[in-house]
């Protein structure tokens, strides 16, 4: 939880936001390969939600257990494939983790289009009733 909240401190604006340096996944990469993966996942996940209930939000805590939970299944598999290193399950999961919020990201802006067209409907509607009723008030 020290790294994530050293995290939160460094300022990185490239123009996505949330973006972090991922100081904090080096818990749970080491984690990994020293402890029972059940107890780096209890860890991870307390460490998502109270970081989130401390300096985020419900919707970076939804973007983070999307992140977490896939990086971790990944890291967790490719940890017992021969050929990777502690590096090399690293950078996985460091790109799972952002994969992992894409479709989040997609549906939300999926969401928010449809309720602009949505809203752009109701206003076509209430034009159309409004103009008919000058229609009929000047008749």
């Amino acid at each position: 939880m020290i790294f994530s909240y050293v995290e939160v401190l460094i300022p990185i604006n490239l123009g996505v936001p949330g973006i972090k340096l991922g100081i904090a996944n080096l818990v749970v990469v080491v984690g990994l390969f020293f402890f029972p993966a059940g107890e780096v996942l209890m860890i991870s996940v307390a460490r998502i939600l109270l970081m989130g209930y401390l300096f985020g939000n419900g919707m970076s805590i939804l973007y983070s257990l999307a992140g977490g939970l896939l990086s971790f299944l990944v890291m967790f598999l490719l940890k017992h494939i021969k050929g990777f290193s502690i590096t090399g399950v690293s950078i996985a999961g460091g790109v799972t983790h952002n994969v992992a919020q894409i479709p989040g990201n997609f549906h939300m802006k999926t969401d928010y289009k449809q309720e602009i067209q949505s809203n752009i409907g109701q206003a076509a509607r209430h034009k159309e009733i409004e103009r008919s009723l000058r229609i009929s008030h000047s008749s």
